[in-house]
């Protein structure tokens, strides 16, 4: 499977590094967004990896396939079938029902990736550290795949508190931690709200 996304060539080792990170990271959670679409994996997949020495340079070839999981057909592509749109237009929707469908697995384990995660970068900015840029890259990563599925009621929040986490992550790697710790309990606040609204 390959992204219409191409990476610049100039980019430095570590924006490479957290780029692969993310990517493994999407893999990793079962769910991969390509061209703006989020779509679902099966277990199965295949990984090639090609490393060739070209004229004084390195040249790395990664080639991922693997199979979609039958309920992630993108609503755009899907209209030979009558039952894929609605589907994926419940699940974006996700109307406050007791009938509701519940999420998949895949978003309940990226939850919970995103929760410890944020556990992690929680207790580094206490300790007055600042967060691993690869935990950082790989909790925004979920986080904005998460919110890909969320019931548009509540993604205005939700961006408000991935904006929260991306300041704070800031603030933290310029020193000023105790601008970052009040940006957590900002973000934390949010968060109870989403759940407690939206649940």
């Amino acid at each position: 499977m390959t992204s219409s996304k191409e990476s610049c060539s100039t980019e430095n080792l570590q924006g490479v590094a957290n780029e692969l990170r993310s990517l493994a990271g999407q893999i990793e959670s079962g769910r991969l967004t390509v061209g703006g679409v989020g779509l679902s994996l099966c277990e199965a997949v295949s990984l090639k990896v090609k490393q060739k020495l070209v004229g004084g340079r390195v040249k790395v070839e990664l080639s991922l396939t693997a199979s979609l999981a039958e309920h992630a057909a993108p609503a755009a592509s899907s209209k030979k079938s009558s039952s894929s749109p609605a589907a994926g237009a419940e699940q974006r929707r996700r109307p406050p029902s007791k009938n509701k469908k519940p999420r998949p697995y895949e978003e309940k384990k990226r939850k919970k990736q995103i929760a410890r995660l944020w556990r992690e970068i929680s207790r580094d900015i206490t300790a007055a550290t600042a967060p691993a840029p690869a935990v950082v890259a790989e909790l925004l990563s979920l986080c904005r795949q998460y919110g890909e599925a969320a019931a548009h009621q509540w993604q205005p929040l939700w961006q408000e508190s991935v904006e929260g986490m991306e300041r704070l992550v800031e603030q933290a790697r310029q020193g000023d931690f105790q601008a970052a710790a009040r940006l957590v309990d900002a973000v934390n606040a949010q968060k109870k709200s989403c759940h407690r609204r939206f649940k």
